[in-house]
C-alpha cells in the first residue's frame, strides 16, 4: 500500500511539558539522501546544525543528542554513497530512516561505532560517503564554514560534540526485534567509560514505556540527570505519540539505560549476550525514556485507485499492520480502506481482536477492515475467521512472522523485493514489484480470461 521509502519527519524529545521540544526534518525527493536541514519546532524554525567540533555551541541540546545517538546505535541498518554519488541502504526501512536522520545531524552509526566502515569525522558530510580525498576536504571545509556561521546565530541549535575521537562505542550484544515484545535492544561498550555498558532500545511507545522507569526532565538537561516516570508524564508521552500518529506518522519510541560492566576496558569483546551474563529480560528494564520519532511512509500514488477498483469488483481490502492504531487509521482513510460509512468495528487493535472468542468474532457483522499492532497469531485468526465465513482470501506479507498466515491463506502472496525467503517459500505467488496495484491488475486480467473461457465454451456448446 505504501512506497516503503520511509523518512523521519519529526523527532520529539521527552521532558517538555509544553511539548515544544520537537524537531522537523526537511523532506527530500530521495529518502536515503541525508542532506537537508533539521528545524526546531516547525519547518520554518531555527536550523539544527550537525555535531561539528565547536568549543562554544550556541545551545547544547543534550536531550536531542541522546535521542539521535540511541536511534543510530540501536540500529543494524547502514547507508552509503556509491561511486556514482547515489545513496544506497541495507536494512529494514524503518531503521534506514532513523539512520538517515542521525546522519543528517552528523551522528550516523559510522561516526559513533567502532568496526563500522566509513570515515569517523564529525559532520554530516562524511557519514557513509565514498568520495575521494579532495571531495572530503571540500566537504570538511564547507562544514567548518557552516559551523562558524551557525555559532554567530544565537537562535540556532547545535548538538554538542561527543568527544575528539567520535568512534567510542563497540557492540556487545543485540536482541533483535520481537513481534511479541514490539521492540529491539542493543548493548554497547563505551571506551570512555569502562565501568559500565550502555543499553539502547526502540519500539512501540507503549512497550517502551512499560520498560521505562525514568525520563529526561528537560531537553537541555545534562546527560545522566533523570526524573521518575510518573503516570502523568506517561499520559503526556502517549498524548504526544497520538498526536504524531494522527498525522499518519509511524511512531517509534527510544530509550536507554546504563548498567555495570565487570569486564576490562578492552573493546575486543565477542558480540554475544552470554559473555555479559545478561538475559533479554534483565537488559530490557529500568530504561530512561528519551523521545519519539515520527516516520512517514507515503502511500503509493496508485493505491487509492486500486482500492477503489477492488470495491467496484466486490473485493474487500483489509489492512493488518504493526503500526499504532491512530497511524493505521490515518493511512487507511488516505487510501479509502475505511470511509465515513464504514462499520463501527472497522478499526481494532490486535489486543481487542485477540480477546474475542471465535464465536464472538463470527458474531461480528463484518470482520474489521484495519487491525493495528498485529502479531503473527492475529493474522492467522483473521484468515481462519474469513474461512469460517466462506470468504476466499488472499494474504500478502513479507516477513518471517507472516509465514504462518501466508501458508494458511487460500492464496498467499509474498513480496518479491522486500520479502524474506521464508515468506516466499510459504506463499503461492511472489509479487515481483511489491505493488498492491499489480495484484488488482492480475485479478482483473484473470477475470477477463475466465469470462472469455466461459464465452468460448458457451459458443462450442451452442454449435
Amino acid at each position: 500500500l505504501t512506497l516503503g521509502k520511509m523518512s523521519v519527519r519529526k523527532l520529539w524529545v521527552a521532558g517538555s511539558a509544553k511539548m515544544d521540544a520537537e524537531y522537523v526534518a526537511e523532506s527530500s525527493s530521495d529518502a536515503l539522501d541525508p542532506s537537508g536541514a533539521v528545524h526546531h519546532g516547525t519547518p520554518t524554525g531555527p536550523v539544527v546544525t550537525p555535531a561539528l567540533p565547536s568549543p562554544n555551541p550556541s545551545t547544547s541540546d543534550s536531550g536531542l543528542t541522546q535521542v539521535v545517538r540511541a536511534a543510530a546505535l540501536c540500529n543494524v541498518a547502514s547507508i552509503h554513497q556509491d561511486h556514482k554519488g547515489e545513496w544506497k541502504a541495507v536494512g529494514d526501512p524503518t531503521e534506514v530512516a532513523l539512520q538517515v536522520f542521525a546522519t543528517k545531524l552528523g551522528m550516523g552509526k559510522r561516526s559513533l561505532a567502532i568496526g563500522e566502515k566509513g570515515h569517523g569525522h564529525h559532520g554530516s558530510g562524511n557519514d557513509g560517503r565514498s568520495t575521494d580525498d579532495d571531495d572530503e576536504k571540500s566537504q570538511s571545509d564547507s562544514s567548518s564554514d557552516s559551523s562558524s556561521q551557525d555559532n554567530d546565530n544565537d537562535t540556532k541549535v547545535s548538538i554538542a560534540t561527543i568527544d575528539d575521537e567520535p568512534r567510542r562505542y563497540s557492540l556487545l550484544a543485540e536482541f533483535p526485534f520481537s513481534s511479541e515484545l514490539k521492540r529491539m535492544t542493543t548493548i554497547y561498550a563505551d571506551k570512555e567509560d569502562s565501568s559500565r555498558v550502555v543499553c539502547f532500545t526502540k519500539g512501540a511507545v507503549e512497550r517502551i514505556l512499560d520498560a521505562s522507569t525514568s525520563y529526561v526532565p528537560s531537553p537541555s538537561t545534562a546527560p545522566g540527570v533523570t526524573a521518575p516516570l510518573s503516570d502523568e508524564i506517561k499520559s503526556q508521552i502517549l498524548q504526544k505519540a497520538e498526536e504524531l500518529a494522527s498525522q499518519g506518522l509511524r511512531v517509534i519510541a527510544i530509550a536507554q539505560r546504563y548498567f555495570p560492566y565487570p569486564k576490562s576496558s578492552s573493546l575486543d569483546v565477542p558480540r554475544s549476550s552470554h559473555k555479559l551474563n545478561v538475559t533479554r529480560a534483565d537488559a530490557e528494564q529500568d530504561f530512561t525514556f528519551l523521545g519519539c520519532a515520527g516516520i512517514f511512509d507515503p502511500p503509493r500514488p496508485e493505491t487509492l485507485g486500486a482500492v477503489r477498483a477492488c470495491k467496484q469488483a466486490g473485493i474487500v481490502v483489509h489492512m493488518l499492520t504493526g503500526d499504532h492504531v491512530t497511524t493505521a487509521r490515518a493511512i487507511a482513510k488516505a487510501v479509502e480502506i475505511i470511509t465515513p460509512d464504514s462499520p463501527k468495528n472497522a478499526v481494532m487493535t490486535a489486543a481487542e481482536f485477540d480477546r474475542l472468542t471465535d464465536k464472538e468474532i463470527d458474531a461480528l457483522p463484518e470482520l474489521p477492515l484495519v487491525i493495528a499492532r498485529c502479531a503473527p497469531e492475529t493474522k492467522v485468526r483473521m484468515i481462519l475467521a474469513g474461512r469460517r465465513r466462506g470468504k476466499h482470501m488472499a494474504m500478502t506479507g513479507d516477513g518471517v512472522n507472516d509465514s504462518p498466515a501466508l501458508k494458511l491463506a487460500p492464496v498467499g502472496i509474498a513480496m518479491g523485493m522486500a520479502g524474506s525467503d521464508v515468506a516466499k517459500d510459504a506463499s503461492d505467488l511472489v509479487l515481483t514489484d511489491d505493488n498492491f496495484d499489480s495484484i488488482v491488475a492480475a485479478v482483473g486480467e484473470g477475470r477477463r480470461l475466465f469470462t472469455n473461457i466461459q464465452r468460448f465454451i458457451a459458443h462450442l456448446l451452442s454449435t
